[in-house]
């Protein structure tokens, strides 16, 4: 068995990973803002992760960079934002 990972998402995935949000956070009522939620997908795709397994996208991670002050040192970050895998995975 092939274990899962982690890749740059495509702009071909937008749709899947919508629908992975959606399935994910039902709660939170994406689906009634679906185009919406692509644009925002579109212009932050290099802010985000696809995790695949077998070939199928399976999951999604939005990762913000930040920027951090330590003394005179100034070092990037990422903050976990959104993590979502589609039910059945």
């Amino acid at each position: 068995m092939q274990k899962p990972s982690s890749r740059a998402p495509r702009a071909e995935d937008v749709p899947q990973m919508c629908s992975i949000l959606e399935q994910a956070f039902s709660s939170q009522d994406r689906t009634g803002r679906r185009g919406e939620v692509m644009d925002e997908l579109r212009g932050e795709l290099a802010h985000w992760r696809a995790l695949e397994h077998e070939g199928k996208l399976v999951g999604v991670c939005h990762v913000a960079e930040r920027r951090l002050r330590i003394g005179k040192s100034r070092i990037r970050k990422g903050d976990v934002g959104e993590v979502a895998v589609a039910p059945g995975n």
